[in-house]
């Protein structure tokens, strides 16, 4: 058979080229996640709702003074926030003008009505006046002695009065200054028992149905190095403050608590408490919309797992379905993660007790 040499030529060329070409590049790894896993744990976790508020004193264990009639003030012998001693004298009172002239008037009228039944007497024993006259002028000059005598003693011997501590405590009040004039019934000064303090939190109104009486309530203050003091819910004050918008929650401190007067807290509520509850850290984690979700290592890949999300507290969150106690989640790298990606953690850590390895992709 002949063969055009043309033909042989482009048969050789064709040969050469396949010849030269490479063989095809192997596939890429798939990538491989650094994680850090933990295992989901069951313990009792509570739930808790975060408010704020100051102490108080209780008003029903305040001591108050007032003024029996119009008094003025004299001179303060203490001052608000005070710690005084029962007996101890607080500030003196001296009678208003006003006061001053009925407590004339008073003097005055006794000593006519003494006078009166003093004649009304002697009549009676000349036979010039009945018995009857003379029991009336009797009736008259002890009605007349003791309203001036209640007077001068609710306005002081010598017209100077002083008014003392009932009681040991501190200065709850005291608002008034010297020449200020103060109306019968007027509160002078209210002495508070030390450890009669109660706390009350603000709550909004729509956490109201949560918190009841008996509930425990940790208590931090806000300055810096302060203790935390535990109490319970004493009692609900579920009317909306027209100032605040909020309701109230009173809590009764415990004797010696260490807590002051108008001292600015923070207190958590626990409104719930779920026992063997499922938790994972909240690092596990994430959210597609509404929805959240965490992976699972097993068998060297990450397995995403829906989940529904119940109590909180700190940093452990209580998953209520959607992983079991004693499996591994990943709390770090999941960020980058894909259901069904390898995973690889560090070889010589312990499952149960999760790994720590820094997080990344190898590709």
């Amino acid at each position: 058979m002949n063969v055009h040499p043309a033909f042989l030529l482009s048969l050789v060329m064709v040969v050469g080229l396949v010849g030269c070409t490479p063989p095809p590049e192997a596939a890429p790894d798939a990538p491989v996640a650094l994680v850090e896993t933990t295992a989901a744990s069951a313990h009792s976790v509570s739930q808790t709702l975060r408010t704020y508020g100051t102490t108080e004193f209780i008003a029903a264990s305040a001591a108050t003074l007032t003024v029996q009639v119009e008094m003025q003030v004299a001179a303060l012998l203490v001052t608000s926030g005070a710690e005084v001693k029962r007996g101890q004298a607080l500030l003196q009172l001296a009678p208003s003008r006003t006061t001053g002239l009925d407590l004339g008037k008073a003097r005055r009228d006794a000593n006519l009505a003494t006078s009166e039944r003093e004649r009304i007497q002697r009549l009676r024993g000349d036979g010039l006046a009945t018995e009857s006259e003379l029991l009336a002028a009797t009736d008259a000059e002890h009605t007349a002695i003791a309203l001036r005598d209640s007077l001068s003693a609710r306005t002081g011997p010598g017209g100077l009065l002083t008014l003392r501590a009932p009681r040991n405590g501190l200065v709850e009040s005291l608002s008034v200054q010297p020449g200020d004039i103060l109306p019968a019934g007027a509160v002078a000064v209210r002495i508070a028992a030390p450890d009669a303090l109660r706390v009350r939190l603000g709550v909004e109104p729509e956490d109201a149905r949560l918190v009841t009486p008996g509930q425990v309530v940790r208590l931090m203050p806000l300055n810096p190095g302060a203790l935390e003091v535990q109490a319970v819910i004493s009692g609900i004050d579920r009317r909306v403050d027209a100032q605040t918008r909020l309701t109230a929650a009173l809590v009764r401190l415990p004797p010696r608590s260490g807590l002051l007067p108008g001292e600015a807290l923070r207190a958590d509520i626990v409104v719930a408490t779920r026992a063997n509850a499922v938790t994972v850290p909240r690092a596990a984690l994430l959210y597609a919309g509404e929805q959240a979700f965490l992976f699972i290592a097993a068998h060297e890949k990450a397995l995403r797992r829906d989940v529904t999300i119940g109590v909180q507290e700190g940093d452990a969150i209580e998953i209520v379905t959607g992983v079991k106690a004693g499996e591994q989640v990943i709390v770090a790298g999941n960020a980058v993660l894909e259901d069904g990606m390898r995973i690889r953690t560090r070889p010589d850590s312990n499952p149960s007790q999760g790994t720590s390895v820094d997080a990344g992709v190898k590709r």
